[in-house]
C-alpha cells in the first residue's frame, strides 16, 4: 500500500471504526479565547484524570483533546449563524451550561469529556499494536508533524508580533503551564502514527471470494454499475422587491407555484423521451436557451457505468429500484431547488470496470523559455508531436512491438504512472480509460497536459495494468472495515477506560 494510502483517514461510528482525529492543529485564535475567557490554565498540578489499559492520562493530555473537540464544535456553530442557521451549541453559554443530551442530564463538557478520552484511547491502542509490529512512522508523517508544529510557531510569532509578550507566554496561555513543545510534539506525532496504523491494520485484513459474493448479494445495488441520461430544471420563483428595489425572499405560494411549473415543463419533457424523441435534444428544447449548448455533445449528461454507491443521493432511489427497465423515464422532485429528467439505460453487475489503472505514459511538453507561458504556435507544435508519438506507438502495437518502442523513446519523458483514479485527467480521458475492457496493452490516448489551470503540453498514454475490479475494490473496503472494527472491540476490551475523581477538571471552567 502507498504511504499517502497510509495517511487517508476514515470515518467511525460507535462500534470502533476507525476513530481517525479530525485534526491534530488546533486553531490558536479559538484555543486562545477560550483559554483566557475561561481560565482553564491556573496552577502547575497535572493530575491523572483517567486510565487506559495500563496507561495514565493526564490532565494535560485530555484538556488537548478536549479542547479540539470544543473548538471544533464552536467553529461549526459560529459557521452555522453565519448561515443564517440555528446551531445546537450556543457559544455564549459555557459547554458545563447546556445539554448534548438532556433526559440524560449530559452536557456539552461531559460530550468532550468522553470524545478526548475515547481519541486517546484510539491512540493507545493503535500506538501500542504499531510498536508490537514493528511500524514506525512514514517519512509523509513526519513531514506532518513538522507542518503542524511550524504552523504552531507561526502563530504564536504572530500574537507576540501583534500583542507583544513573548512566544512562551502565549504558548503557556493556550496549552497550560505544563505543556510543553517537546511533549506537544510527542502528541502530534502518537495521532499521526495512530492514523497511520489503523489504515495499515484495516488493509492487513483478508476477505475471502465467499464473502465479498455473501456482501455482493446483500448489498447489490450499490456494487452494481449503472449508466443513464439525466437533466436538471431549476426552480426559479418570480419574487416581489422592497422600496429599494431589493428583491424580497420567495414566499411558500410563489415557491408552490414556480415548483410546478417546472414540473409540468419536466413532464412534457419526459413524454416527450418516452415516446422515442432525442433525450439529448429534448433536453436543449427545455433547460432554455443560455443553458442548450452543452448538450449538442452525445455525451453530455450521459453517465456511464457509474458504481450506484457514487450515484446522486438525490434520485438514487429511482435507479436502485429491481424494477427499472432500460428505457424507463422518470420525473424527480428535488426539494424546493428543481427537478430531475432521468432516462435509466443499463445496470449489471461489471467485471471489468477498475477501480484504478496503472499507465504508460509520455510527456511531450512545448518549447518555453523560463517560467514564461508555451506560445500558441509551440502548443500547436507540441500536439503535433504528440499525435505522431501515439500514431507510432499504436503501429507498435499493432506490431506486437510495444515494449520495445516505448525503451527507445529517449527523446521525451516517459514514465509509468500507478494508482490513475477516475479525477486524475480530463472528463474525456475518464471515458476512455475507464470504460469495461479486457485486452491489455491498450490503444494510446492523448490528452492534455495542465500545470496551474495552463496547458503547457500533451501526453500520451497507454493503459499498461487493471487496478482492483471497482465492485470488489469496494467490497473488500467494506469488509475490512467491519473487520477491524470487531478487532477495535477487542483492544478496548483490553484497554479499557477507567476515569478517576480528577476526571471533572477536564474543562472545568468551561
Amino acid at each position: 500500500m502507498s504511504t499517502s494510502k497510509k495517511n487517508q483517514q476514515a470515518s467511525t461510528d460507535n462500534k470502533g471504526k476507525l476513530y481517525f482525529l479530525m485534526g491534530t492543529v488546533i486553531t490558536i485564535c479559538v484555543l486562545a479565547l477560550i483559554a483566557w475567557n475561561n481560565g482553564l490554565f491556573q496552577g502547575d498540578k497535572n493530575p491523572t484524570v483517567a486510565t487506559i489499559g495500563e496507561e495514565s492520562i493526564t490532565l494535560t493530555d485530555a484538556q488537548y483533546y478536549y479542547n479540539e473537540m470544543s473548538n471544533q464544535t464552536y467553529s461549526m456553530a459560529q459557521l452555522y449563524t453565519q448561515m443564517g442557521m440555528e446551531p445546537e451549541y450556543d457559544v455564549s453559554k459555557p459547554a458545563t451550561e447546556q445539554f448534548y443530551n438532556e433526559e440524560d442530564n449530559y452536557t456539552y463538557a461531559d460530550y468532550f469529556r468522553d470524545g478526548a478520552l475515547e481519541q486517546l484511547q484510539f491512540i493507545a491502542i493503535l500506538t501500542k499494536q504499531a510498536e508490537l509490529a514493528d511500524y514506525t512512522l512514514s517519512d509523509e508523517g513526519i513531514a506532518s508533524v513538522d507542518a503542524q508544529m511550524q504552523q504552531i510557531d507561526e502563530q504564536l510569532l504572530q500574537y507576540s508580533v501583534t500583542y507583544g509578550g513573548s512566544e512562551s507566554y502565549y504558548f503557556s496561555a493556550i496549552y497550560g503551564d505544563t505543556m510543553t513543545k517537546s511533549h506537544l510534539r510527542e502528541l502530534i506525532a502518537d495521532a499521526v502514527l495512530a492514523s497511520e496504523y489503523a489504515t495499515i491494520k484495516t488493509a492487513s485484513f483478508n476477505i475471502e471470494a465467499e464473502e465479498m459474493e455473501t456482501y455482493y448479494t446483500d448489498n447489490a445495488a450499490k456494487l452494481d454499475s449503472y449508466t443513464y441520461r439525466y437533466f436538471f430544471l431549476p426552480i426559479t420563483p418570480e419574487t416581489d422587491v422592497d422600496e429599494n428595489g431589493e428583491a424580497l425572499p420567495a414566499t411558500e405560494d410563489q415557491i408552490a407555484t414556480a415548483k410546478q411549473a417546472v414540473l409540468d415543463s419536466a413532464n412534457k419533457a419526459k413524454n416527450l423521451i418516452a415516446r422515442g424523441n432525442s433525450f439529448n435534444q429534448v433536453a436543449m428544447d427545455f433547460v432554455g436557451e443560455e443553458n442548450n449548448a452543452p448538450f449538442e455533445d452525445e455525451n453530455y449528461n450521459f453517465v456511464s457505468n457509474i458504481l450506484g454507491s457514487e450515484i446522486s443521493a438525490s434520485y438514487v432511489s429511482w435507479l436502485y429500484d429491481d424494477t427499472r427497465s432500460a428505457g424507463d423515464v422518470t420525473v424527480f422532485e428535488n426539494g424546493d431547488s428543481g427537478v430531475y429528467v432521468i432516462k435509466f439505460l443499463n445496470r449489471e453487475r461489471l467485471e471489468e470496470s477498475y477501480e484504478t489503472l496503472t499507465l504508460n505514459s509520455v510527456l511531450v511538453l512545448a518549447d518555453r523559455e523560463g517560467d514564461t507561458l508555451p506560445t500558441e504556435d509551440a502548443l500547436s507544435t507540441a500536439k503535433e508531436k504528440a499525435q505522431e508519438l501515439s500514431q507510432n506507438w499504436t503501429d507498435a502495437l499493432i506490431a506486437n512491438t510495444n515494449d520495445a518502442f516505448l525503451s527507445e523513446l529517449t527523446d521525451y519523458q516517459s514514465e509509468l504512472l500507478t494508482d490513475v483514479t477516475r479525477s486524475s485527467y480530463s472528463p474525456d480521458f475518464t471515458t476512455w480509460a475507464f470504460e469495461p475492457r479486457q485486452e491489455l496493452p491498450s490503444e494510446t490516448y492523448v490528452d492534455q497536459e495542465i500545470e496551474n489551470g495552463n496547458v503547457v503540453g500533451y501526453r500520451v498514454m497507454q493503459i499498461a495494468e487493471f487496478g482492483d475490479v471497482q465492485w470488489k475494490y469496494s467490497a473488500t473496503n467494506a469488509l475490512q472495515m467491519d473487520a477491524y472494527a470487531d478487532w477495535y472491540d477487542d483492544m478496548k476490551a483490553e484497554s479499557y477506560i477507567e476515569k478517576t475523581d480528577s476526571l471533572a477538571l477536564i474543562g472545568s471552567s468551561n
